[in-house]
């Protein structure tokens, strides 16, 4: 770790290093949350900061040579901060199977996975999505990409998969703190307003 620290801007790893104790003692739902309100200042980087940044995340992150729920979800917030913002891609016939990963990397986090998914299909009203859980799952890397994709869609479509999301999270009667941290991950990602979490 401090390897790493190592090549950041001396600013901002005398920041990090003061930080570090606060944050350490911080509960776990706190920290995402937390990483959310970072964003702007980050986007107060340099280009060049912002690219140690990023590039200090996202080894931080595949260290141990795999990618967990929790580092998965300060990516995308990370990102958001730190990644210039290109301009989208129109993402044509593959929306359904984008919004399909999507909506099962979020029922994977329910007490009833099948359910959660098919509660998120019925309250988007999306066509095309697949038709069931197993053919829906997709990894952290696909699920990234997907992110970056459906950023793009139309407000309109952005708003019914957040509808869908939230049919899936609530499916089981309540929202677990994973559900949470990758719904504001979500929201983020998509430009969409995330509502208070009860």
């Amino acid at each position: 770790l401090n390897q790493l620290l190592g090549r950041l801007d001396p600013l901002i790893n005398r920041e990090l290093l003061k930080a570090e104790g606060k944050i350490a003692t911080l509960p776990r739902q706190a920290k995402i949350p937390l990483l959310s309100l970072a964003v702007p200042s980050l986007k107060m980087l340099s280009k060049q900061q912002s690219a140690s940044v990023l590039a200090l995340s996202r080894d931080l992150i595949q260290e141990d040579g795999q990618v967990d729920f929790f580092e998965f979800c300060v990516w995308r917030i990370a990102r958001m901060g730190l990644e210039a913002q290109r301009p989208p891609r129109p993402i044509g016939a593959a929306f359904g199977v984008a919004v399909g990963g999507l909506f099962a990397a979020f029922a994977e986090l329910s007490s009833n996975p099948e359910a959660s998914y098919f509660a998120a299909i019925k309250a988007s009203q999306l066509p095309k999505c697949p038709p069931t859980l197993a053919g829906a799952r997709v990894n952290y890397q696909q699920l990234d990409k997907i992110m970056d994709a459906l950023a793009g869609c139309d407000p309109v479509l952005r708003e019914r998969i957040f509808q869908g999301l939230l049919a899936c999270a609530q499916q089981d009667g309540r929202i677990t703190l994973a559900e949470a941290d990758l719904l504001r991950a979500t929201c983020m990602s998509l430009q969409i307003p995330l509502p208070p979490l009860s």
